[in-house]
């Protein structure tokens, strides 16, 4: 296997090959993908019975009738807070996985 990104693969400056990818390295990224999509499960969980809105701020989720006061409760801050957790545990997870598929298909095709 190789290491790459999201872009290119990488090359060995030296010899112009691909830098293969160690083992560890994939068991370690494995690691993070297991860990993001735990984040993501509870977060998950823990929101949508409450129609993703934890804590009550009486506005509606979708609307734009906020006051300024309003925006900074900690209610709001809080609710932001866990969708932004749950985005960001998302989208880490897709990129790792985007990742290693790259690397597993590079290795696919290189042996």
């Amino acid at each position: 296997m190789f290491f790459s990104c999201t872009f290119s693969i990488r090359f060995d400056p030296k010899t112009e090959k691909p830098i293969p990818v160690s083992s560890a390295y994939l068991v370690q990224q494995l690691k993070v993908i297991g860990r993001d999509f735990g984040i993501m499960c509870v977060v998950m969980s823990i929101l949508a019975p409450y129609g993703w809105e934890l804590f009550e701020t009486g506005h509606e989720v979708n609307s734009f009738d906020h006051s300024l006061l309003d925006m900074f409760s900690w209610q709001h801050l809080a609710n932001n807070l866990f969708a932004t957790s749950k985005s960001i545990a998302f989208l880490k997870f897709m990129q790792i996985l985007y990742h290693i598929i790259l690397t597993l298909h590079t290795f696919m095709h290189e042996y």
